[in-house]
């Protein structure tokens, strides 16, 4: 379902302030979502790399399911995009030095790249 962020929470820590965990002894992101197809209601969702953007006003593609935990409803969230820009831009990057890096012809030798290396221009 296409959506429109109206509000989002996220959140690292429950009500007593103790960081959430998960099974694996792992912290974790809750993500608490409200959009404008569905007014009033709240979702639940876990924090990854494709929704640590999102942001009031986006534009987002999620599956809403629906739980029933005693005499009480809570609906989830799960992400439906496989990536996120900031992976497109990573993956952009990484092709770009990857060429740069297998492509690049060159005739110097390792010392004569080392002879141009200023030692007062290094960063560590």
């Amino acid at each position: 379902m296409e959506c429109t962020i109206k509000t989002i929470i996220r959140k690292e820590r429950n009500k007593e302030g103790q960081p959430y965990i998960n099974q694996k002894g792992q912290p974790f992101t809750l993500i608490s979502l409200q959009v404008e197809e569905l007014p009033g209601e709240w979702m639940s969702g876990f924090a990854n790399d494709l929704n640590a953007e999102w942001k009031n006003g986006d534009k987002i593609d999620i599956a809403i399911t629906e739980k029933q935990v005693g005499n009480k409803l809570y609906k989830n969230f799960k992400n439906l995009a496989q990536k996120s820009s900031r992976l497109d831009a990573l993956e952009a990057n990484v092709k770009k030095l990857m060429l740069a890096v297998f492509t690049k012809q060159s005739n110097k030798s390792i010392e004569e790249i080392g002879d141009e290396i200023d030692v007062e221009n290094i960063p560590f």
